[in-house]
């Protein structure tokens, strides 16, 4: 969910900063802003896998 929050969010920015800002300056610059979403999508993921294991882990010290 907060993912695709965040790619909303980045989509309406692009789309409201998209009359004012020079794609022609941001092209050359594409692999890098792709590899900035891959690694955050990424641990975007891994974060919740260990949130999750954390919480199970908390809630199983509770319950003793």
């Amino acid at each position: 969910m907060n993912l695709a929050v965040s790619l909303i969010t980045i989509a309406a920015s692009l789309t409201i900063r998209g009359s004012t800002l020079s794609f022609s300056q941001v092209i050359p610059l594409l692999s890098v802003v792709f590899s900035l979403i891959t690694g955050a999508v990424i641990i975007a993921f891994l974060g919740a896998a260990i949130a999750g294991r954390l919480s199970q882990t908390n809630s199983l010290s509770a319950s003793s």
